[in-house]
């Protein structure tokens, strides 16, 4: 995850010809970059909120049987 995030940074330095984190950090939500921690996370929870459902409706098939 590292490497990715290194990978934004350097995108966006390049974008804004600049090495301030704190001018890159404060212009990434204007173009919806996300750090790919922030993203992962959310796939992270997406994925276990349907794998909770489908474990739901799994187990309501196997006692209806």
């Amino acid at each position: 995850m590292r490497s990715l995030e290194f990978t934004v940074k350097r995108i966006m330095i390049k974008l804004f010809s600049t090495y301030d984190s704190g001018i890159i950090n404060s212009r990434m939500p204007h173009f919806d970059f996300r750090t790919v921690s922030e993203l992962v996370g959310q796939r992270t929870n997406r994925f276990l909120l349907k794998w909770n459902l489908l474990d739901n409706i799994l187990s309501k098939v196997c006692q209806s049987l």
